[in-house]
């Protein structure tokens, strides 16, 4: 039973992460036109990026901002899918490459 369950939440886990793929294109874009926000995130250098949002559970890590337990990854209820995707955005505009 306990197998089952985990499988079908793994299923689950990664549909959502691959709905990631979806906007992926639109915030490289994003990025890649606008010089100050493409600056500070480049600034954040190799550090994980979170989406600290308590209410939304998919972008975010469902942490406040102002939460002690924002860096503490085992207090997270969220998949941080938003911090994913500009961490991979940062990886892409270091190398200098679009999708």
């Amino acid at each position: 039973m306990h197998g089952t369950i985990c499988s079908v939440i793994y299923s689950v886990v990664s549909r959502f992460e691959r709905k990631s793929d979806l906007i992926t294109p639109g915030i490289l874009a994003k990025f890649t036109q606008c010089p100050i926000p493409k600056s500070v995130l480049l600034n954040t250098g190799t550090r994980n990026i979170l989406e600290a949002n308590p209410n939304d559970l998919f972008f975010g890590v469902g942490v406040s901002l102002f939460s002690q337990h924002l860096w503490d990854k085992g207090k997270h209820k969220g998949l941080n899918i938003m911090g994913k995707v500009l961490q991979k955005v940062r990886s892409k505009l270091c190398e200098g490459g679009k999708e």
